[in-house]
């Protein structure tokens, strides 16, 4: 297995070594360790390794000829311990050491255990008969407390071990919790974290597993199961249980990470009431993986490593499941314990199925602690260590993988600002000793995004790939990206203008997004507006303009001579601004301030009712801006000032009433003209009666008579819906009662003779005469196949003279609709 070169250090700091794989995990060999375990080997006769553990103070090793070796956090040997008592023991097979790091349990695979003391090793309690006899220790753990342990057999057994000092003397007690008869128990773990959440100090939980099920039970204050779950039958694969604290919304909680073969099941402990001390345990998710577990162990609270049969440590991002890393150890000679499960020095005696699912045995060849793993083979110590997030960032420089390094600054480094400024730095000496290279550009820029290192993105990489062309056309498309997508707003005014030289010449309709994201107090205001005019780039043009010089006229008098009605990208533009502008809107997204607001509408306003432009010659016809506005799109011009009466405040009180009327006004005399077509005409006429309808507006009776005269004037070129809208304003005239001045009969001849027949049927049947409501539908094209609907309604009043018309009409009847004709027919059968 390839490692990175001695580490006689210290465990708590680790040199990264050649990548593999990614970033995440780091490997050493831990030669202080693994040449100790090999002299002793030579020297003492001490075996081959068999079992290891860990705590906060040490690392003990246990060998086959029963030594046990303990280590400090530098790799130096504290003692190496070989009781006389238990020479005829046999292996080490099992090492625990309690939470302080005070103690450490011993288990042989002849059964014996014995207690020592971790700061010299010396034998301070021996327990020769702890649990079921000639079998094998396979298993020890302490709780959280000190004086509670707990061991498992080679014939499925669990006992807890109590420790008491009596009248000076050390004594011990054993009581069986799990007998194997109901079940072999292959591995347990209790929960030794955790205890500050509410009152689990005061319950001794502990995850257990048999051949067939997980169990969690409480052995303080009292026996109690509280979980049971059923595992998958797989007969050459032990079940795997791992405990750790995990932040679950804003608090942490106990999550039991469980599983055999490839599933995997995450368990969490929630704890309710103090008073009534409940417990529960709830099934977070379930996994279903691709290959099968050998080992189980929680790196920190986000991550798990597990081992799989092909002996590949998988490293598992627990929120998401998606697999990091994945670290071949296939060469570090993993130990087994499958001879201690199955019991060969006593003879044997363990069942078939305990024996086959312990082939491949490591329960205690791997230990982890905090973000450590330690990994025993038969001829060293491995440590797998997850990366911290600056570690991480160094290993990668030091491996010139910037792309790598960037993005991870980028992704996490918001509040570890200065680790992503020195890495930035290193990034940029990187430059000055080799080609720029795309995909690291990509990440250094978007890091300078994220982090908001504006001086490095638009001092020194720009530098750095201003000497190649195309490095800096890749720089400038990839500053376009971030600002169109929002992400940058703020340039250094050369490097904006540069950029806008370059757009210019590449895409304008990219340089307007790019303008209308960008913060106006970095561009060059002259360049800027020069470019939008000649590229036509009128919303830039007008969202700068406004901005910067708070100037609300410029845009109608600057465009509106260019307003065509084949102009619709500008014709849209200036119609949503002037709408903008009299609802107190930014253009185009935005509010603006009270003042601003007041200003906008003042411009605005004052720049459509200006008679005359500021170059106007002898020729100019008044009214030159309102005038190219009606001519682009009348109606919806005319639905922007509808608006603007309802919303501006402009427009209320009585100067707004004045300045209402004044505008009404202007827009009439325009209507006159004979350069507005008829349909233009009729959409000002329109317009105004629903003003008046509305009573949104007083005229006096000189324009309503005006405006009735052009409404009920004999027309025949207005389209459908000219039509449709000028029957609909009489109707509301009619509604209103605003023509009750005039009579009757002749606004029916009027309505007759210009064809709207829906006018004609209302004065029909204000006068009562429904003679001819029949022909006013057949007459009218959009209303003719309603007849029937009529003759249906009303056939049976005979005040309608509905049987007269019919008869009268038949003949239409039948070409317009034969099929509803036959059924009027059947039904006219009883008059």
């Amino acid at each position: 297995m390839e490692s990175e070169g001695s580490d006689n250090a210290s465990l708590l700091s680790f040199q990264s070594m050649s990548h593999k794989f990614r970033s995440m995990l780091c490997h050493n060999i831990l030669r202080g360790i693994s040449a100790q375990i090999s002299s002793a080997s030579d020297r003492v006769n001490a075996g081959q390794p068999t079992v290891i553990t860990n705590s906060v103070k040490y690392v003990a090793v246990g060998m086959s000829h029963g030594y046990v070796l303990n280590f400090d956090l530098d790799q130096n040997l504290c003692w190496c311990c070989h009781d006389s008592n238990t020479v005829d023991q046999g292996a080490v097979s099992a090492l625990a050491f309690n939470l302080e790091g005070t103690r450490v349990l011993v288990g042989y695979e002849r059964g014996y255990i014995s207690m020592l003391d971790a700061t010299n090793g010396d034998v301070i309690r021996r327990l020769p008969d702890a649990h079921a006899p000639q079998t094998a220790v396979l298993y020890l753990r302490f709780t959280f407390l000190s004086n509670l342990a707990l061991v498992g057999d080679s014939s499925g057994c669990v006992f807890s071990l109590s420790f008491n000092r009596r009248l000076g003397r050390r004594t011990w007690d054993s009581k069986c919790l799990f007998s194997g008869a109901r079940g072999e128990v292959c591995v347990f773990e209790p929960l030794v974290k955790g205890q500050e959440v509410h009152f689990l100090n005061r319950h001794v939980l502990v995850a257990m597993a048999t051949l067939s099920k997980v169990i969690v039970i409480s052995i303080r204050p009292k026996l109690k199961v509280y979980f049971s779950q059923q595992l998958p039958r797989i007969s050459t694969a032990l079940p795997l249980i791992s405990w750790q604290m995990v932040s679950v919304g804003k608090t942490f909680q106990p999550v039991l990470a469980w599983g055999r073969g490839s599933e995997l099941h995450y368990t969490r402990v929630i704890t309710h009431n103090y008073n009534n001390h409940r417990i529960r345990l709830v099934p977070l998710r379930s996994v279903q993986l691709s290959y099968t577990m050998m080992g189980l162990h929680w790196l920190g609270s986000r991550h798990l490593a597990i081992m799989d049969t092909s002996e590949n440590l998988r490293l598992i991002e627990v929120r998401s499941q998606r697999e990091l890393e994945v670290l071949e150890i296939a060469n570090a000679g993993l130990v087994y314990s499958s001879a201690h499960f199955k019991a060969l020095a006593v003879g044997g005696g363990v069942s078939e199925a305990f024996a086959l699912a312990g082939e491949r045995a490591c329960y205690n060849s791997i230990s982890s602690r905090g973000d450590q793993l330690l990994i025993l083979g038969t001829r060293a110590v491995h440590l797998v260590k997850l990366r911290s997030w600056p570690e991480r960032l160094l290993y990668l420089s030091e491996q010139n993988r910037w792309t790598e390094a960037l993005n991870l600054a980028a992704d996490e480094g918001c509040t570890r600002e200065t680790y992503a400024v020195t890495l930035l730095t290193k990034y940029l000496e990187s430059l000055n000793r080799n080609a720029v290279d795309k995909e690291s550009l990509t990440a250094a820029v978007r890091c300078c995004v994220k982090l908001e290192k504006i001086t490095i993105l638009c001092n020194d990489i720009f530098e750095a790939v201003s000497t190649e062309h195309s490095n800096l056309e890749y720089y400038y498309d990839l500053l376009t990206d971030h600002i169109i997508n929002e992400n940058l707003t703020y340039l250094y005014p050369s490097v904006a203008q540069s950029l806008v030289t370059y757009l210019d010449q590449k895409d304008p309709e990219v340089l307007e997004k790019v303008l209308l994201s960008l913060d106006v107090t970095c561009l060059d205001l002259h360049q800027v507006l020069k470019i939008c005019k000649k590229s036509k780039l009128y919303n830039a043009w007008i969202y700068i303009t406004t901005k910067t010089l708070k100037d609300f006229a410029s845009p109608l008098t600057e465009f509106l001579n260019e307003l065509t009605p084949e102009n619709h990208r500008l014709g849209n533009v200036l119609l949503v601004y002037i709408s903008s502008c009299l609802a107190g809107l930014a253009y185009p997204t935005g509010t603006l301030s009270p003042s601003e607001t007041q200003v906008a509408r003042s411009d605005v306003l004052r720049c459509l009712e200006t008679s005359h432009s500021p170059a106007a010659s002898d020729s100019e016809a008044p009214y030159p801006y309102l005038r190219a506005l009606l001519h682009y799109s009348t109606r919806e011009f005319l639905n922007v000032v509808g608006l603007a009466f309802n919303e501006a405040q402009e427009f209320l009180g009585e100067m707004g009433i004045q300045r209402k009327r004044r505008l009404v006004g202007i827009l009439a005399g325009l209507a006159k003209r004979p350069e507005f077509t008829e349909s233009q005409k009729i959409n000002v006429i329109c317009f105004i009666s629903r003003l008046v309808v509305q009573n949104n507006l007083e005229i006096d009776k000189n324009m309503l008579d005006e405006i009735i005269s052009s409404l009920t004037s004999v027309k025949t070129s207005l389209s459908l819906r000219d039509h449709s809208e000028r029957e609909q304003t009489w109707l509301d005239l009619l509604n209103a009662n605003k023509l009750s001045h005039l009579k009757a009969d002749e606004l029916l001849k009027t309505s007759l003779a210009s064809k709207c027949y829906r006018v004609s049927e209302f004065l029909y049947e204000v006068k009562r005469d429904y003679a001819n409501i029949v022909e006013c539908y057949l007459k009218d094209p959009v209303r003719k196949q309603e007849v029937f609907n009529y003759i249906l309604n009303y056939m049976n009043v005979e005040e309608r003279l509905i049987r007269e018309q019919f008869i009268v009409h038949f003949k239409y009847l039948i070409e317009y609709s034969s099929g509803v004709a036959t059924l009027g027919g059947t039904r006219c059968g009883s008059w």
